[in-house]
């Protein structure tokens, strides 16, 4: 099963991007996508008209922490091949979930959810992800991702997002491959700011 991660490490709203990706994906291959509020913003739920206060991704996680297992019942099924888990949109902007359940629940729960997924039959997961390197979730999916898609906005972000994939490739020895940026706006500030040798440049048209 392939993971492909869209990572918005400063902050852009990339969940419209994200969703149509995977809907793309489900053209072809059964597809979950999965929001992790890593930062605690809900967006998937707004984008695809999911807002279950019950079936969400903090919901699953507290679960998990419990019992140690996820159940296929918290995914929404929105089309027979697309199934959706995203973020409560009813979250509490000063107590996300990340910060009431323990460091090992957030590092395993995306190996659990890779599980779930393959068990689904599904043969593409999409994460969208919004959090930093310290990060458990975000950080320990940049591990799992087989491929990331960072989203740039501006020639400002570039820099924060170079020092990112830095450390990622050199210290934590990731593939530069695997690391898709994809521009939008002033394309070629953005080129000559983040250009990243070896990872690659997507530029939409």
């Amino acid at each position: 099963m392939m993971t492909t991660m869209f990572w918005s490490c400063t902050g852009l709203d990339a969940s419209a991007l994200s969703y149509d990706t995977a809907r793309r994906f489900a053209e072809e291959e059964m597809t979950l996508i999965a929001e992790l509020p890593c930062l605690g913003i809900p967006r998937l739920g707004f984008v695809c008209g999911v807002m279950d206060r019950g079936r969400n991704t903090e919901a699953a996680i507290t679960k998990y922490e419990q019992s140690k297992t996820l159940s296929w019942d918290t995914v929404h099924l929105v089309h027979k091949r697309l199934a959706v888990l995203p973020a409560s949109v009813f979250a509490t902007p000063d107590y996300p979930v990340a910060t009431m359940v323990d460091v090992r629940t957030l590092k395993s729960f995306v190996p659990a959810l890779i599980g779930l997924a393959k068990s689904q039959g599904c043969s593409r997961l999409v994460l969208e992800c919004q959090g930093q390197l310290n990060s458990p979730m975000t950080f320990f999916s940049l591990q799992e991702a087989g491929q990331v898609v960072i989203p740039v906005g501006k020639p400002t972000d570039a820099a924060y997002i170079l020092a990112s994939l830095r450390r990622l490739v050199r210290i934590y020895k990731q593939q530069p491959d695997k690391f898709l940026l994809v521009a939008d706006g002033n394309v070629k500030a953005i080129e000559s700011a983040a250009y990243h040798p070896g990872a690659g440049v997507s530029v939409p048209s």
